[in-house]
């Protein structure tokens, strides 16, 4: 309990300058990253990354990476039967974050040699830096709601490809597709103020279907066990589970604003947007920890 208090304080206190946990917001990264202009970059002498962004991603990679290596070291502690499953929480999680440390290595690059960005000539590069975590935050993302699917199929669906877990797969596969889209607008700052990104909508409506498909279902059929178990450790272990899945949906409702809104919602409303949604992937990490392997370990097999 006081592990989770601080995380939330700690989160709060860094919440005005966050960046969004899994898939980064454009418009956050123009806050983020000043200068981008390359005319305001050579007159100041290169970019500048703003060093509470620095230490929050310092803070956040520290917890989310403790926590899988804290699931990791426990997993082999569980009953084989639950072990199946509960190991797709823990994969799931290892490549979010994976996919921000993507992120981080680039905002930290620019932060300690902000020269190596400073001409003009040196836009290309530094775009090319940008892009490289952005486009890597979006495919761990990806591959995240893709392994709730597979925690869905072990744990309830007896470990059948059903229909359920085909339609997951396919809006998947249709997601990483989208990536590849020519027409793709990585950044907002390249569209005129006020127009929507519409190459954004098109491949984030594939991750919207699955991703809230899977946790949907996760989430319901947790309840039914709920109702149904009569063991109290088992009990516990459902309502975090359902509790990391209401943290996605919420998630989700704040990444729905940034996918279909960005270009009406101001920039200090982005900030607060991106402070609920990354403590929302914090609460649910958390909560796969604790429910599959803090109480999981105490199931007998």
């Amino acid at each position: 309990m006081f592990a989770r208090i601080l995380l939330t304080v700690i989160a709060l206190i860094f919440g005005a300058t966050t960046v969004e946990a899994g898939t980064l917001s454009d418009l956050l990264l123009t806050d983020a990253v000043k200068s981008l202009d390359p005319a305001q970059r050579a007159a100041k002498g290169g970019i500048g990354v703003s060093l509470w962004v620095i230490l929050f991603y310092i803070f956040y990679l520290g917890t989310i990476w403790s926590f899988n290596v804290a699931m990791l070291l426990t997993e082999g502690q569980l009953a084989p039967d639950r072990r199946k499953f509960a190991k797709y929480f823990c994969r799931a999680n290892i490549f979010l974050a994976a996919g921000d440390t993507a992120m981080f290595i680039a905002f930290l690059t620019a932060y300690l040699f902000p020269d190596a960005f400073s001409s003009p000539e040196a836009s290309q590069k530094l775009m090319q830096l940008l892009l490289l975590g952005v486009f890597t935050t979006s495919l761990t993302m990806s591959v995240y709601y893709a392994y709730l699917g597979f925690y869905y199929r072990e744990r309830f669906g007896g470990g059948a490809w059903d229909v359920l877990l085909l339609l997951i797969i396919a809006f998947f596969v249709i997601r990483l597709v989208l990536h590849y889209n020519p027409e793709n607008v990585w950044f907002s700052m390249m569209l005129p103020q006020g127009q929507p990104n519409y190459s954004s909508w098109l491949r984030n409506t594939p991750l919207f279907l699955y991703g809230i498909g899977a946790v949907l279902v996760v989430g319901y059929l947790s309840w039914k066990s709920l109702q149904q178990s009569q063991d109290g450790i088992q009990r516990l272990i459902d309502w975090c589970v359902i509790g990391a899945m209401c943290a996605l949906l919420f998630s989700f409702a704040m990444y729905a604003l940034d996918v279909f809104y960005a270009h009406k919602i101001p920039h200090a409303y982005i900030w607060i947007i991106y402070t609920l949604k990354t403590l929302a992937y914090m609460a649910a990490f958390f909560l796969m920890w604790l429910g599959e392997f803090h109480y999981g370990r105490r199931l007998p097999a």
